[in-house]
């Protein structure tokens, strides 16, 4: 925004004021420090979809009219919906006041790209396929470390963008993950248990406590610190079971790693295709389906071109189960995945754009701003002793 506009978010050293004004109860702020470690001058901004503070705008005697109409007219730019009230809420807030059709009951989506992350926030890998782990329901090793500050907190891209550069691959047959990054020598790390022999500590991902154990000795903690220039170390999810808040669901859910929520996250080509329109349209630039860190990119079968995105707008937004028929496979949408500034860095460069305020203008649902959908298998033969791959070219049959 031109002039700039600085806000203050938070509770502004009134906690008590500020849990009068959201209207939460004392057992909430209770849950919030000592289930999500939430504290003052954290970014645990949404608990369970309520918000932990608010955003306020000071003025001063040196403040005049147009200060006020600046932020007023940012406000009403940025955030109020014009058009007429002819989307419905599952329809998200949308550009075109005519209502967004549904797309038909069932649809046969290929998957066209396969990806994991083996170290949460750093670059993806990009197998042909990969293993899908039972029960949990995630590709084996995704997001299974995580580089944690002197605080216990997991790094993040939004705050420390290097993270994008580096780059880890894991070989499953040799079972060590290589790691490199620019200037760097690379790193291997070897993934077998028994060479562990420490015990569990506390990660904060989210806002959400795991357990977690470091990982590898003084070197692995030197080379990964010595290129971000911030002390670190890696840590590797530990088996122990922890729960999680989930904002798009209600229900209390299981980890199954260092993933924010559920252990499949899906986006379509689709759905990019839509959002680059409103990024060019915006003079942007366009972005792809790793911006958004997906663990499966489908694309409509027969739809070569992605032209769907101008009749359905995200063709995954009515799904409720999808399946894999030839591998006796399903999945349940646990709901949309909520997104956040980390949409804005470019994974390759580290970057940052303006993506997130151009889904703001017509991906807003429930006081989030979403996008993708999130998976959770659900059947599943329990008596089959081979096992699941998934793998690019598989078809999905996507149902309402």
């Amino acid at each position: 925004h031109r002039p700039p506009i600085q806000f203050r978010t938070g509770c502004f050293c009134n906690p008590g004021a500020c849990q009068g004004a959201l209207g939460l109860t004392d057992q909430q702020v209770i849950e919030n420090f000592e289930k999500n470690g939430h504290v003052c001058g954290d970014h645990i901004d949404v608990v369970n979809g309520l918000p932990t503070g608010a955003v306020r705008v000071s003025f001063g005697k040196d403040s005049i009219w147009e200060d006020l109409d600046a932020v007023v007219t940012f406000v009403e730019r940025t955030f109020v919906n014009h058009h007429n009230e002819t989307c419905s809420e599952s329809d998200f807030t949308c550009e075109n006041p005519t209502k967004v059709p549904r797309s038909p009951s069932t649809t046969q989506v290929h998957i066209s790209e396969v990806y994991l992350f083996p170290i949460k926030s750093c670059a993806a890998q990009r197998p042909r396929k990969w293993l899908l782990e039972l029960p949990s329901g995630k590709l084996k090793y995704d997001r299974e470390f995580a580089l944690v500050d002197t605080s216990g907190t997991a790094l993040r891209l939004q705050t420390c963008p290097k993270l994008g550069l580096i780059s880890p691959v894991v070989d499953p047959e040799s079972q060590k993950m290589t790691v490199s990054a620019p200037g760097c020598k690379d790193l291997v790390v070897n993934l077998s248990e028994s060479l562990y022999h420490g015990g569990d500590n506390v990660v904060q991902v989210c806002g959400n406590k795991c357990g977690g154990r470091l990982w590898g000795d003084a070197e692995v903690s030197e080379w990964f610190s010595s290129f971000l220039g911030i002390q670190c170390w890696l840590a590797r999810y530990s088996s122990s079971t922890a729960e999680i808040n989930s904002p798009s669901n209600s229900k209390r859910v299981l980890r199954s790693g260092f993933s924010n929520e559920q252990p499949i996250l899906l986006v379509s080509e689709n759905a990019v295709a839509a959002l680059n329109n409103v990024l060019v349209d915006q003079q942007q630039r366009p972005v792809d389906s790793k911006r958004f860190r997906p663990n499966l990119v489908v694309k409509a079968v027969g739809d070569e071109n992605n032209s769907q995105h101008h009749q359905y707008r995200h063709i995954e937004d009515d799904w409720k189960t999808l399946s894999l028929a030839n591998k006796d496979l399903s999945f349940k949408v646990e709901g949309g995945c909520p997104r956040c500034t980390m949409v804005d860095y470019d994974p390759a460069t580290g970057q940052k754009g303006k993506t997130l305020r151009a889904l703001a203008k017509y991906r807003r649902k429930n006081g989030s701003i979403v996008f993708g959908i999130f998976l959770q298998a659900i059947k599943y033969r329990k008596d089959n002793h081979e096992d699941i791959w998934i793998e690019e070219g598989d078809i999905l049959d996507c149902n309402l």
